[in-house]
């Protein structure tokens, strides 16, 4: 397991757009377009990541079609339930 606090934002996310962009190349662009702004570390539920999108369009594709494989892949980088 990851220890939430030593966690290097900008490289976690690189590592989740890669990864969802390897099985779905077409989702790089949403995903490109975002910025991770904070990792928090609950204490009853999952971990969450903070993403900003740049408009309302890219974040409906975030957390309409994407949200899925996103909190797959970063359950799996972190080593805990992640979303």
């Amino acid at each position: 397991m990851v220890d939430v606090k030593e966690v290097e934002l900008t490289t976690l996310w690189g590592r989740v757009i890669e990864e969802v962009a390897a099985n779905a190349p077409q989702h790089r662009a949403f995903l490109a377009m975002t910025k991770p702004r904070g990792l928090v570390e609950n204490e009853d539920g999952p971990t969450s990541l903070l993403v900003a999108a740049p408009n309302a369009f890219a974040k409906d594709v975030l957390e309409s079609r994407l949200r899925p494989v996103v909190n797959e892949v970063l359950t799996r980088e972190l080593g805990s339930p992640a979303n």
